[in-house]
């Protein structure tokens, strides 16, 4: 890139100060976010609950607040007291901060540099964050609480998002009581940046990485932000509780991290929490409405084969497409309720450690309860009137001490491939198809033995009495002549 260039990049920076300053100045409304959504009154109730407390007005404008190190916390960068300690942090508060259209041409301008043959003296310029709060390279308590960040959207680059507050090696920060609404992404922990420095007499262009810790982020609404409400990468010790997620492209996407996210409310999402490689989260007592897919485990890398082990436990599901999606992850799913959603578990990537489903209530979800391949644990569940079957499993799976009842369709389904299922000390009774469907691959027997099936005679079908059928291959006796009460969920 020639001299000319370089002179239109800084006649745009330094024309920043003017044009924001203009559209600043304009005194517009704040639109009624409610309008963003649909008038269900488990969505207005989050909204009202937030826009109804009297602390937190939205009135003043603010332009972008660019904080990097320990000494720029200042009243220029909307820090409005303390020292941050932690008995005194900087707080940050009260504030609207709004996307001109300045930031968002120069966010073009900068992508377009990006996709260019880039000359290494450029990487500042691509470097430059398009955020309404940018905070890096700092340990220094802060508090960022009751602001509006909206419009901060358009086409991101390769590490730089475009976000509502984009916090890169921020430790000991808290974020509270905002809203975000409307950006490419709400929060965004993005921890990586590209560093160009010289080396043995050349130029060499890397990822550096870095880890956030001992972050909050609580009681915040994200509402129809585009790609992600809250993106968490390389964050640890930290905790996400009491946010509402609605509308977004996906609620949170977390990759590399340990954290715990507990008591969010995720409404009508692409996808509710979406767990990448590396992590192993705790996510509990959350509440998942209409989501495309509620919680999706993805794809780990190459690099990763093994994936993460996110606890899942105490969560609530509703109306999700599936309740919990699961590719090549493992993780633990303990003590939740699955109700009418289309899957309740559907694991689709044969996972290479065991998975655990324990102690989870799973009933009247539209297609099935559980649909598995791969290596799994299925104990003390209650799968019940779920509408084309109980669970269909491929792989080498254990079941017991489960009630699979009432079931429109076969209350077990096995197509193996040689791997064979343990199945015992369940009550598998009143399915309208079969009690065990199985379709094996050769004459080895499924063993089932040690189960109640509806009749103290035992199984129908290929079996002895007038329970539930069961098909040929299947071993049966003994069976249990009575139900095991301590079945089901403990």
């Amino acid at each position: 890139m020639n001299k000319k260039m370089i002179f239109i990049i800084i006649g745009i920076l330094i024309s920043y100060t003017i044009i924001d300053a203009i559209a600043i100045g304009n005194n517009h409304e704040i639109s009624k976010i409610s309008s963003l959504i649909p008038e269900d009154s488990y969505q207005l109730d989050i909204l009202n609950k937030t826009l109804s407390n009297e602390e937190f007005p939205l009135s003043t404008a603010h332009p972008p607040i660019r904080i990097i190190g320990e000494d720029e916390f200042s009243s220029e960068n909307g820090v409005t007291r303390g020292d941050g300690t932690k008995d005194n942090p900087y707080i940050i508060e009260l504030l609207r901060i709004e996307a001109t259209s300045f930031w968002l041409y120069l966010n073009t301008f900068l992508n377009w540099i990006e996709q260019s043959d880039l000359d290494n003296k450029w990487e500042y310029f691509v470097n430059i964050p398009i955020c309404g709060i940018y905070l890096k390279d700092t340990a220094k308590h802060v508090i960022i609480r009751n602001n509006h960040l909206r419009n901060w959207n358009g086409e991101s680059r390769e590490l730089i998002q475009i976000a509502g507050i984009t916090l890169v090696n921020a430790s000991n920060v808290t974020i509270e009581k905002n809203i975000f609404e409307n950006n490419y992404r709400g929060v965004n922990f993005e921890n990586v940046q590209r560093v160009t420095k010289e080396i043995n007499n050349s130029v060499h262009t890397f990822h550096e990485e870095y880890d956030s810790v001992f972050c909050t982020i609580k009681n915040n609404t994200f509402i129809t932000n585009d790609n992600e409400g809250l993106f968490l990468q390389f964050l640890t010790h930290s905790e996400i509780i009491g946010n509402d997620f609605s509308g977004n492209g996906c609620g949170i996407r977390s990759n590399v991290c340990k954290v715990i996210i507990n008591n969010n409310s995720f409404y009508s999402n692409g996808n509710g929490f979406i767990s990448t490689q590396y992590d192993f989260s705790t996510i509990k007592y959350n509440t998942f409405i209409s989501n495309g897919n509620a919680i999706y485990c993805s794809e780990s890398s190459s690099s990763n084969p093994i994936g993460s082990n996110p606890l899942i436990a105490y969560n609530y599901f509703e109306g999700n497409s599936a309740g919990v999606f699961i590719t090549t992850n493992y993780p633990n799913i303990e003590n939740n309720t699955f109700y009418k959603n289309n899957y309740g578990i559907m694991n689709m990537g044969a996972s290479r450690l065991p998975i655990r489903i324990v102690d989870n209530n799973i009933s009247e979800n539209k297609w099935m309860a559980i649909s598995f391949r791969g290596a799994c644990i299925i104990d003390h569940n209650r799968i019940v009137s779920n509408g084309e079957g109980g669970i269909s499993i491929t792989g080498n799976v254990t079941i017991t001490n489960n009630i699979i009842a009432l079931n429109h369709g076969h209350g077990l389904s096995i197509s193996s491939d040689d791997r064979y299922p343990a199945v015992h000390y369940n009550n598998i009774f009143n399915n309208t198809g079969k009690g065990i469907n199985c379709k094996p691959s050769s004459d080895l027997p499924t063993n089932a033995t040690m189960n109640y099936w509806g009749s103290p005679d035992g199984p129908g079908g290929y079996g002895s009495g007038n329970g539930d059928e069961i098909d040929e291959f299947i071993l049966y006796d003994p069976w249990l002549s009575e139900m095991n009460y301590q079945a089901g969920p403990r």
